[in-house]
C-alpha cells in the first residue's frame, strides 16, 4: 500500500495520508449522528481521533495533525452550514485539511489502511461512489512479515488473518463489482506500467 500510495501521489490529482486506523470505526460510530450529539461535539471527537493515530509497530508516532493545528481545524469544520453537516462532509473535510497541511494540491483523496478491509460496507454507505483497490500480496510473504510482530507466536494466527481478509475483500467485490479492483502486488512491481494504467482507468 505504501508503494501504491507513492505512485498515485506522484501526480497532483490525489492525496493519500498515512494509515488512518480510526476511519472505519468512526464511520460506524457516527453514522446517522448517534446519541444525539451536537455537531460541534461530533467534529471534535472525530478530529481528535484522526489526529491521534498512535504508534507504528516500529515505535514511530503516526500523528495526522500537530496539537497546535487541531483547534483551528475543529473551529472551521464546526462552522459548516446546517445543510452540509453530514458524516461524509466531515470526513472529507478532515482528509482535505490533512492534504492542505502537507502542502498538497489535489482533487481527490484516498486512504491506504489495510484494516479497512473490515470496514468496506460502512465506508461505502457513507461514500456510495468510493472506489476500493484490493492490493493482494502473496500470503507467505504477508505471514512471514507478520511473524516478526510480538503479537504472533504461532503461524496459524497470521495465516487465518490473511485468509479472512482476502475472503472479506472478495465477498464485498461480489456485491459491488463496479466499485472494486483486485491488484496483485507482484503485478504492480513487475508490470508497473500496465498495472498502474489499469488502476488509473479504474479510478477515472
Amino acid at each position: 500500500t505504501t508503494l501504491l500510495r507513492r505512485i498515485l501521489m506522484a501526480g497532483d490529482e490525489v492525496h493519500i495520508p498515512p494509515e488512518n486506523w480510526h476511519l472505519g470505526p468512526t464511520m460506524l460510530r457516527f453514522r446517522q449522528r448517534r446519541w444525539g450529539l451536537e455537531w460541534e461535539e461530533i467534529v471534535r471527537l472525530a478530529a481528535t481521533r484522526f489526529a491521534n493515530q498512535g504508534r507504528h509497530a516500529g515505535g514511530s508516532v503516526n500523528r495526522w495533525f500537530d496539537t497546535d493545528a487541531l483547534p483551528p481545524i475543529i473551529e472551521e469544520l464546526s462552522q459548516y452550514p446546517v445543510d452540509e453537516r453530514s458524516l461524509a462532509r466531515l470526513v472529507d473535510g478532515l482528509y482535505r485539511q490533512h492534504g492542505r497541511k502537507q502542502g498538497s494540491t489535489f482533487e481527490r483523496w484516498g486512504d491506504k489502511t489495510p484494516l479497512n478491509v473490515n470496514w468496506m460496507p460502512e465506508i461505502q454507505k457513507v461514500f456510495p461512489e468510493a472506489r476500493f483497490i484490493h492490493l493482494l500480496r502473496d500470503g507467505t510473504d504477508v505471514i512471514h512479515s507478520w511473524m516478526n510482530l510480538e503479537k504472533y507466536s504461532d503461524i496459524r494466527d497470521p495465516a487465518s488473518r490473511w485468509k479472512d481478509a482476502v475472503r472479506t475483500a472478495r465477498d464485498f467485490e461480489k456485491k459491488h463489482p463496479s466499485l472494486c479492483l483486485e491488484v496483485r502486488y507482484e503485478e504492480l512491481v513487475e508490470e508497473s506500467k500496465v498495472t498502474v494504467e489499469e488502476i488509473c482507468n479504474f479510478l477515472d
